[in-house]
C-alpha cells in the first residue's frame, strides 16, 4: 500500500513542478523586458531635437510596441522625414526637416481596446510566440 501511495505522490508532485514551470513562462512572457517606449517618455521630446536624440529619449527606434489594435499611420510629405511610435497609452508621430530635426511633434491616444480579455490575451501570446 505504501508503494502505490509514494507513486501516487511522485505523479502529484511532477504534476504541480510541471504547473509551476509553465505558470512561470507564462508569467515572463507578460513580464516587460527593459525599458520601452510610453507616453512620459513621449511627452519628452521637443523640436529641434536630432533622430537618435529622440530615439534616445523615447527609449527605441520608431515602431509598434503595443498588442492593441492601432491605426497605420500613411503620411507623405514632401520636405520631412515622418517616424511612427505606437504603444499601449500613446502614439508619437514626428516630423524631421531636411536637416534632421524634428520640426512637428504630433502625440495622441490609442484606440480603444474592445477586445474581450481571452482574445487580448491569445494576441499577446500570438505575437510572444513568433
Amino acid at each position: 500500500m505504501t508503494g502505490v501511495v509514494m507513486v501516487r505522490r511522485k505523479w502529484v508532485l511532477a504534476i504541480l513542478l510541471a504547473a509551476t514551470v509553465a505558470g512561470s513562462a507564462v508569467v515572463a512572457s507578460f513580464w516587460p523586458s527593459g525599458p520601452r517606449p510610453c507616453r512620459a517618455k513621449f511627452e519628452q521630446v521637443e523640436r529641434g531635437m536630432s533622430f537618435d536624440q529622440v530615439v534616445a529619449t523615447v527609449g527605441g527606434p520608431p515602431g509598434t510596441y503595443t498588442h492593441r489594435p492601432y491605426l497605420k499611420v500613411v503620411v507623405t510629405a514632401l520636405s520631412h522625414r515622418i517616424e511612427v511610435w505606437s504603444t499601449d497609452d500613446a502614439r508619437l508621430v514626428v516630423y524631421f526637416d531636411q536637416s534632421g530635426r524634428a520640426d512637428m511633434i504630433h502625440l495622441d491616444d490609442p484606440l480603444p481596446d474592445d477586445r474581450s480579455f481571452g482574445r487580448r490575451v491569445w494576441d499577446r501570446l500570438r505575437i510572444v510566440g513568433r
